[in-house]
């Protein structure tokens, strides 16, 4: 709703003198202005919509039009070529002194056409920059903010509002199909956030809804129809019932109030010709909501037996029967997103009640399609109804319309009692909710607090020898005396709060704007400086919409939430992940043909490139018992003891050592393994006890920290236990001997070494 002066109100109920201009930029460069005088009677027209005539659309980005035909009797017009013309049109009402201008929008010129003595322009407002193909870079997920404000800034529309109703909403797949159009996008968008979308008369793309919230503000009563009625009781079924009292106690019964027609966001339209009103109001009772994605048939075999099910496209329900809103085909509805998507709809508009109509009535440019209004009627009755259609046309009357389907040709029957109260219950709760506002809002909300309560200045005036002027604005009678001080210059303008000792805030004509906090709603710029020489260390904080901080970016480099790097202080971060291979004995391993244990070793090696600079390094050491069956069924359980780490000194100085007769190997580093002292403790890593299958089951030892052991190029790590060899039990020479004492101290695993760091310059 364009906000008008009191004054307009009351001239545009009668003394109605209209004046009409529009502003014509050529693609030559030229610029005129065209007024009433140059163009043909009623020779402007404006079809402005949000929903499609005959329906009533959730999700809308309907191309407006402007058609503006000009008088060329003199060929004044005929040397210009108007295709791709801008087009700005305002409408002035005569006030008692002024006229009041509104703009009416901005216009693409489509179809120029021309006949001997005029020259008619077809213009298409900024959603017509919109029908090119959905050729976005934009990176999937994205939120539904995220893909309105790349659809504007791709087709060069300022946006007017980047926050609304599901902004957040994230879409996991771009969408894709045959001809898809920045505009199909941006229907798509307003349909998830339960609005439309459409260019407003200032040329800005914006999403906003019917603001009926507005009437649900206020107390109403529904006097029902004269259409159910009950014959045995002589009473009418439907509508409201209030309790009226007695003429005993006047306190009794109920009180509502419908509030006035004074400073109210709405139109009061009363002047009607041939009005067409519906007999009942469009009351919505549930959302019905189906996927859109290609679907798959199902595979079978040469059987006939279903090899892999198809996936069909799923449809959700929320609320109940009767006025059903329908959405299908829209591509951001991805595979399992139905009911989400119809739960959000539905508790954004169950319970939204207006009445359908179309009626003629007396022109007013403040009145837009979106808007909301109260029809009455010659015999006073008044309908709350919504403006989807508009029609104007200058020197006739307007025509309006709020389309909608029948209530038969939706599918609805007569609203149930439990249909009626469902929707009542949506409206008391959209009643009870806080709505969340931004940051952004709230300093708006401070400063406007600050400035209704703020007290007047004071101003003087130094004049130069030049006769230029200095101007001042101050807290008390004389500068000299006042704390709060504003100075404005042909250099800039500066603020102090210390007398004028000192100028903290200001604007200079460079450009060059200083401020302490700055709170906004988007910036764009080429460089921007956090920090630096003489100031506190930079910090950028990223924040989710509940205030908690998700990413931060300081001197210490990109730390998200939970305390994760990606980026350190000195570069991006990587990790490298070093394993020891499949799972192998820890603790001990027999020689059968020597006789003998044998310390069994995890060996994890890792080569680190040139230049890398390790930040955090440490190794998890993944354990599990063993349990060993003897040819008597006697079970023994075993678990690793006394685990340290060691590091070779000179990795490469190392052999592998085969046994003749033996499966297994053992590698010799030539005595130069050293011990990382308290790498899993002072103790060494010793697993928990097992005695059955029961209490048997894996463990994870972490070290600690390793970095200063770690160095570019080959490394070596070694696991084993620090425990003497157990003596071998018994002495066959089938290699039989059950080596009890060794299995009882052995189990098996494998480790991962975990290097962080970054490529130095």
């Amino acid at each position: 709703m364009i906000k008008t002066s009191d004054e307009y109100k009351k001239y545009i109920l009668d003394d109605r003198k209209f004046y009409h201009k529009a502003n014509i930029k050529l693609k030559s460069g030229d610029v005129f202005l065209v007024d009433d005088s140059k163009v043909m009677e009623g020779g402007i027209k404006i079809e402005d919509a949000t929903s499609a005539s005959g329906k009533f659309d959730v999700g809308s980005a309907i191309i407006n039009k402007l058609t503006l035909t000009l008088n060329n009797t003199d060929d004044e017009y005929s040397q210009y070529d108007f295709e791709g013309a801008e087009v700005q049109l305002k409408i002035g009402l005569q006030l008692s002194e002024t006229v009041e201008w509104i703009e009416k929008g901005v216009f693409t010129v489509d179809t120029p056409t021309f006949t001997d003595t005029q020259i008619t322009l077809e213009c298409l407002d900024n959603m017509t920059k919109l029908e090119v193909l959905y050729d976005t870079g934009l990176s999937y997920p994205a939120t539904l903010k995220e893909i309105f404000m790349d659809v504007c800034n791709r087709c060069g529309i300022p946006y007017a509002n980047a926050d609304f109703p599901n902004s957040g909403y994230i879409i996991n797949q771009r969408p894709s199909g045959e001809n898809l159009t920045y505009r199909e996008v941006i229907l798509y968008v307003s349909q998830l956030a339960g609005c439309f979308a459409r260019a407003d008369r200032f040329g800005n793309m914006e999403l906003r809804w019917y603001a009926l919230m507005d009437f649900e503000k206020e107390d109403s009563l529904d006097g029902g129809s004269f259409n159910i009625f009950d014959e045995s009781s002589a009473v009418y079924e439907d509508g409201d019932n209030a309790d009226g009292g007695d003429f005993i106690h006047y306190r009794g019964g109920q009180q509502w109030d419908g509030g006035t027609f004074e400073n109210q966001d709405y139109h009061v339209i009363h002047r009607l010709n041939g009005p067409s009103i519906g007999t009942d109001d469009i009351l919505i009772t549930g959302i019905r909501v189906t996927e859109e994605f290609e679907e798959t048939e199902d595979e079978t075999d040469e059987n006939g037996t279903v090899i892999k099910k198809g996936v069909k496209k799923g449809t959700a329900f929320f609320g109940t029967e009767g006025y059903v809103i329908e959405i299908s085909g829209n591509l951001l509805i991805q595979q399992g997103q139905a009911k989400t998507a119809a739960e959000w709809l539905g508790k954004r508009l169950i319970g939204l009640r207006f009445r359908p109509m179309t009626t003629q009535t007396l022109s007013d440019p403040s009145i837009e399609a979106g808007d909301i209004a109260v029809i009455v009627d010659r015999k006073a009755n008044t309908y709350q109804t919504i403006i989807t259609n508009l029609f104007y046309q200058s020197g006739s009357l307007e025509t309006l319309t709020a389309d909608a389907e029948s209530v038969s040709l939706n599918g609805a029957s007569r609203q149930s009692e439990l249909s009626k109260a469902i929707s009542q219950a949506m409206v008391q709760e959209r009643k009870n909710t806080k709505e969340d506002i931004s940051n952004y809002d709230k300093k708006v909300q401070q400063l406007t607090g600050m400035l209704s309560n703020a007290l007047g200045f004071y101003e003087t005036t130094e004049i130069a020898e030049d006769g230029s002027r200095v101007s001042f604005m101050h807290d008390h009678p004389a500068r000299e005396d006042s704390v709060v001080i504003w100075k404005k210059t042909i250099e800039g303008f500066g603020i102090s709060t210390d007398g004028g000792e000192t100028w903290e805030t200001g604007l200079t004509k460079d450009g060059n704007l200083i401020v302490k906090v700055l709170t906004t709603i988007g910036i764009n710029a080429d460089w921007i400086t956090v920090g630096g020489e003489g100031n506190a260390n930079g910090v950028l904080s990223i924040r989710d919409d509940t205030g908690n901080e998700i990413v931060r970016l300081g001197k210490e480099g990109i730390t998200l939430a939970n305390g994760g790097k990606l980026i350190g202080g000195n570069g991006v971060l990587s990790t490298f992940m070093f394993s020891s291979g499949s799972d192998q004995k820890i603790g001990y391993e027999q020689d059968y043909a020597m006789q003998e244990n044998l310390k069994s070793k995890i060996i994890i090696d890792a080569h680190i490139p040139d230049k890398f600079v390790v930040t955090s390094a440490h190794i998890k050491l993944f354990h599990f018992p063993t349990s060993t069956v003897k040819g008597s069924g006697t079970v023994t359980w075993g678990y690793a003891r006394n685990q340290r780490l060691y590091k070779a000194l000179s990795p490469m100085a190392k052999y592998y050592v085969e046994y003749w007769m033996s499966e297994g190997t053992s590698t010799d580093y030539k005595g130069t393994l050293e011990e990382i002292s308290g790498a899993f403790g002072s103790s060494g890593f010793t697993a928990n006890y097992v005695s059955s299958a029961s209490n048997a089951n894996g463990q994870i030892a972490v070290s600690a920290e390793l970095s200063s052991q770690i160095k570019t190029g080959f490394n070596s790590f070694v696991i084993q236990t620090a425990d003497s060899i157990p003596a071998w039990q018994g002495n066959t020479t089938d290699g039989t001997a059950y080596q009890s004492n060794a299995y009882i101290r052995t189990g098996y695993g494998r480790a991962i070494l975990y290097v962080t760091g970054y490529m130095a310059p």
